[in-house]
Parts: C-alpha cells; structure tokens; sequence
C-alpha cells in the first residue's frame, strides 16, 4: 500500500486524504505469489531495520526500488511511470 504508485492512485480516486478501511477493498492489488513478494518484503525489512538503527537513515534508494517492482507488477509503462512520478 505504501508505494509511490497506491498513492497517487488513491489521491485520485478519493478526496479523503485519510485512509479508511472501506476504499482499500477498491484498490486494484495483483494477487502475486510468495516467491514474487519475497524481494519486496526484503527491501521493506532492510528499509525497517536501517529506520530502528537511525530515524533519519536514507532509505530513498530502497523505497524507489520498491516503486520500480510494484510498477513491473502493474506493468507500467515508461510514459506511465513518468506520470505516476510526476516527470
């Protein structure tokens, strides 16, 4: 949920900036296998564990990589990527 992508695509189906449980059953979610969630799952740990460490370590590079796989499970176009990141 917590992507670049579900972001953007709440905020433009929804005016209420907060999250309620009723909109989420919409969101469109790929079902994806374990072996598919397994890299995603151990960059968010890498990203939880460098946070527990230090508040303000700099996990940019690892929450864009997250963006980029959650962007290939939507088969997201260049020109499609560019939108969602606001080029």
């Amino acid at each position: 949920f917590n992507s670049t992508l579900m972001n953007i695509y709440y905020k433009l189906h929804y005016t209420d900036k907060n999250v309620k449980p009723l909109f989420l059953k919409d969101l469109e979610i790929p079902e994806i296998s374990e072996t598919q969630q397994a890299p995603i799952i151990a960059k968010v740990e890498q990203i939880l564990s460098a946070k527990k460490a230090d508040l303000s370590a700099d996990t940019t590079q690892l929450e864009a990589e997250i963006d980029i796989m959650v962007y290939e499970l939507y088969d997201l176009t260049p020109e499609e990527i560019a939108i969602v990141e606001g080029k």
